[in-house]
């Protein structure tokens, strides 16, 4: 291992003040979270709108107290359903559109609130995607049904709206992405501490054991786990919780549209899919399988710790898709002023000049592994990780 991460792996981090890395799945500040259960079995019919029932509405629920179900109730879909191409816009009465998150390959994202005060995340396929969404929405209500992760973002229900595909509901996340965390970091020359990063790590990880394993239930100890495979695990698709209460982060793991269960984990390793760049060095052979979750934990943390991506430097945002681009590793054990002699203009004294510990960094390692058979499982990283969170 010594060995295969010797100086010719590391790369001197690039100064980056007033540039940002390429990001085509940049998403935008949030400010509400709503925490629901969803039961798939019961449905509720509203005129012509179909909701999951769900545990309790987005928005104050004393104002539902009586009737948790009062308000979907008095949904019915708008007449006026305006068009966009050939995508609908159309939302049951109740609901407006705060603002659409993200434009993507398969969905809008949009940011919904109920007239009760409540935000939800709405993602709205395209007609020709609404099988994919469809399928994650699936997987999302599989993973959640029997057990549940708290580091993993939870399905509120669905809305089927006339002449236009369903549409998934999903909890809303007001602290952003850990892509736009380390970016404020840098543009305020803030410090991420280790501390912070570690409990990142801790979630990130569990987060994958549960769904790898059904890590923490009955399920992992019987055996009966049907394992599910995330295959796009980056920066952009770990989200954060306001936390008022202390300075502990909340993460939740999202975006489950290269998710894989069971079988088809195996017969789609061959397939390339997810986001390049964030993917280990089998992506280009094309190998994407359980092991390559486990390097974008890694990733995500040499994000964090670093300021870079595992990769060498990006041309365009073209590279992120690309195979091919070399990995390389950022020691962020040395301060940044070592990092990079030849090329840094930022004073060494600035207050983000921070380093990270040898457990830190050893850890990061064995996750960006460049041999994907030798990776540590995640419940292993789990309980190596564990080892460096006080109780």
């Amino acid at each position: 291992m010594s060995k295969q991460f010797s100086s010719q792996f590391i790369t001197p981090i690039k100064k980056r003040r007033g540039k940002k890395l390429p990001n085509p799945n940049r998403r935008k500040r949030s400010a509400s979270v709503i925490f629901v259960r969803e039961a798939p079995a019961k449905r509720q019919r509203i005129s012509s709108v179909i909701f999951v029932r769900v545990n309790r509405l987005p928005g104050n629920a004393d104002s539902c107290k009586e009737n948790p179900h009062s308000l979907l109730e008095k949904s019915r879909p708008e007449e006026n359903v305006r068009t966009k191409g050939n995508q609908h816009t159309a939302r049951p009465l109740g609901y407006s559109c705060e603002r659409v998150l993200k434009e993507g390959g398969q969905a809008s994202t949009e940011l919904w609130r109920h007239s009760s005060g409540g935000l939800v995340v709405a993602k709205r396929p395209y007609p020709e995607s609404a099988r994919q969404v469809r399928e994650e929405a699936d997987i999302l209500k599989s993973i959640l049904g029997p057990a549940k992760c708290s580091s993993i973002v939870e399905i509120i229900g669905e809305c089927e709206i006339p002449n236009a595909p369903s549409a998934v509901l999903l909890e809303f996340c007001d602290g952003g992405d850990l892509w736009e965390y380390r970016i404020d970091a840098d543009e305020f020359e803030k410090n991420i501490p280790e501390s912070f990063i570690f409990k990142i790590l801790v979630q990130l990880s569990s987060a994958v054991a549960y769904l790898h394993t059904g890590y923490g239930t009955k399920h992992y100890l019987s055996g009966s786990w049907a394992p599910v495979a995330h295959r796009d695990i980056k920066a952009n698709n770990v989200l954060l919780l306001k936390n008022t209460c202390n300075v502990d982060p909340i993460i939740k793991l999202a975006d489950f549209g290269c998710a894989a269960v069971g079988q088809d984990i195996q017969e789609q390793e061959r397939c390339l899919i997810g986001t390049a760049a964030w993917q280990g060095p089998e992506a280009k052979l094309p190998l994407v399988t359980k092991a390559t979750d486990i390097w974008g934990i890694g990733a995500v943390i040499h994000w964090l710790a670093a300021s870079e991506m595992p990769i060498d430097e990006l041309n365009s945002p073209q590279d992120l898709d690309d195979a091919h681009v070399p990995r390389r590793l950022v020691d962020f054990r040395l301060p940044p002023k070592d990092r990079q002699p030849n090329s840094c203009s930022r004073d060494s004294q600035l207050p983000w000049n921070l380093t990270y510990s040898e457990e830190l960094w050893n850890l990061v390692v064995s996750m960006l592994d460049f041999d994907h058979a030798t990776r540590p499982g995640a419940v292993e990283l789990v309980n190596r990780v564990s080892m460096f969170i006080p109780n």
